[in-house]
């Protein structure tokens, strides 16, 4: 009887310890699902970022053999994150049409850039090329910007359509990782040649973890771990344990930081002069074209925003201190009166608006927003206008 009551006991003992454990369970899974939805309400995480192959062979674009890739002609789209469409004309320009032959009695600008000159995440006539031109009378601006080219491919597309427009002004709209991607045709190479990925994509989503399933759709594991991203002694903690990759060195850090870098790595120090050569190319061509030819900076997110700056270092080995964030715009600038090219340099304008509280970027991305763009445009202006020629 004393054996069959202890039985009895410890059997009740147990049901009421995996009870306890069930009612936890449950209260960490409701837990875990109302944060999961307050967090779905006032969290807005970046979605995983596009592959570059999926962009460029999307259906706003066709592949071109010289250049990679172009876009397509009279097509409209809407981005997923940002409230704004695009639309191209019928030369595939996201611009307004224009006659090839240029108006009398007009000044004809054309633009060259990448995704920054094409406006992602903003509406046509909020790009700084619409603004300008907006500003400036009797002039008009065509935009050329193209996302993901190389500086290699912009020279291309403005030797292929840009001249077709009798341009008076070709402006460069010059990005930092311009440096990074524009020191070889990796690029159109890629483009021309895409590995063969796609017929082991199916085997690879079929293994997905369960890690891998709640980190791609839960907006509160995009909250912690974008916390602990973004601060370097939470990421040195985790890599301290092991369940982090090492700090990234100067091959593993945001493009638009490598070229502040105090101390250039030899590969970066070939890009900056394959750079620069490839400008002085484009010099000789605009001025056998009789082009004025003018470098405008679009100022890095990092150079602007301290806080971004600081958060882009968090996974790296490198401190504040190991940057110049004015580098790379000085030895531009010093290179372009070297050379006879026009330099813009509109980073003190930015970081004057910035510091009264104005939003120049879109959230959670470095490119510029419809206030970025609206600066942009008022630095090239009251350039043009006191610089005229």
């Amino acid at each position: 009887m004393l054996w069959e009551e202890s039985g009895r006991r410890r059997m009740s003992e147990g049901r009421s310890l995996l009870g306890a454990v069930a009612a936890m369970g449950i209260g960490l899974l409701l837990t875990l699902l109302v944060a999961e939805g307050v967090t779905r309400l006032f969290y807005d995480p970046a979605p995983a970022k596009i592959r570059g192959l999926a962009l460029k062979f999307s259906d706003f674009y066709r592949p071109d053999p010289e250049l990679g890739w172009v876009p397509r002609a009279d097509i409209t789209g809407t981005y997923i994150r940002f409230p704004a469409s695009f639309k191209t004309n019928s030369q595939g320009l996201r611009d307004r049409e224009y006659e090839l032959a240029k108006p009398a009695g007009t000044r004809r600008i054309v633009v060259i850039g990448d995704s920054h000159t094409w406006g992602y995440g903003v509406n046509n006539d909020e790009i700084y090329t619409e603004k300008l031109e907006s500003l400036l009378a009797d002039t008009e601006v065509v935009n050329l910007g193209v996302t993901a080219y190389s500086l290699w491919q912009e020279v291309g597309y403005f030797r292929r359509k840009g001249l077709t427009y009798e341009p008076d002004i070709l402006i460069v709209g010059f990005t930092q990782n311009d440096v990074e991607q524009g020191a070889n045709l990796r690029n159109i190479e890629l483009a021309n040649n895409p590995p063969e990925e796609d017929s082991q994509a199916a085997p690879e989503r079929q293994g997905r973890s369960l890690q891998e399933l709640i980190a791609q759709n839960s907006a509160l594991y995009k909250f912690v771990s974008d916390r602990i991203n973004t601060n370097k002694s939470l990421v040195k903690f985790f890599v301290g344990l092991g369940l982090k990759a090492p700090l990234a060195d100067a091959d593993g850090i945001d493009n638009n930081l490598k070229t502040a870098l105090l101390d250039y790595p030899p590969a970066l120090d070939e890009a900056f002069s394959a750079v620069q050569g490839k400008l002085l190319e484009l010099k000789r061509l605009t001025d056998m074209e009789g082009v004025r030819l003018i470098v405008a900076a679009i100022p890095a997110k990092q150079a602007i925003e301290p806080i971004t700056f600081q958060q882009s270092l968090a996974k790296s080995i490198f401190e504040v201190e190991d940057f110049d964030l004015d580098k790379p715009y000085r030895l531009l600038a010093e290179f372009a009166e070297a050379s006879g090219i026009e330099f813009v340099n509109p980073v003190a304008a930015f970081r004057q608006r910035a510091a009264s509280g104005e939003v120049l970027y879109l959230k959670r991305d470095v490119h510029l927003n419809a206030a970025g763009h609206d600066t942009l445009a008022q630095v090239l202006a009251d350039y043009l206008d006191s610089a005229p020629q």
